[in-house]
């Protein structure tokens, strides 16, 4: 049995975060070897059953999406703001990557071109709603410059 078996829920959460947040620039890759310790902590902290934790993490990371800041539109749940966060994640990753800036047009094909409008789409909306979080991302995580 593992030793974390016996810490209670709410620590557990805590030293996630913790772990989660202790680079602001990018996935929360400090969250990785926790959540493959066993079963009981993976169920704990995955996002399926607990996106309350996640959506703590987007929040300590990116800038909340503009619907959230205004009462008159519906504003996003936990398991949205969970799906945005894997969206976001990914993303940011395929452009620190840099293989989607370098094809030509001539080579791209319509999956490829599909992507790279994601890509280009997802970074100007976190523009939009920027508030200094989602730049830092774009440009010190993701080198977004470069592209």
């Amino acid at each position: 049995m593992s030793v974390l078996a016996s810490i209670p829920q709410e620590v557990l959460e805590h030293v996630a975060f913790f772990a989660a947040t202790d680079n602001f620039l990018g996935p929360p890759h400090g969250l990785v070897a926790l959540l493959m310790v066993d079963r009981r902590t993976h169920a704990a902290l995955s996002m399926s059953t607990n996106p309350y934790f996640w959506s703590r993490i987007f929040a300590y990371k990116f800038d909340l999406p503009c619907s959230t800041h205004r009462p008159s539109e519906r504003s996003l749940g936990p398991s949205e703001i969970c799906e945005e966060f894997k969206l976001r994640c990914t993303l940011l990753q395929r452009i620190r990557r840099r293989t989607d800036c370098l094809a030509t047009s001539y080579t791209l094909s319509p999956t490829h071109r599909d992507a790279l409008r994601s890509i280009l789409w997802m970074a100007y909306l976190m523009m939009l709603e920027n508030n200094g979080k989602n730049d830092k991302q774009l440009r010190d995580y993701a080198g977004f410059d470069a592209w």
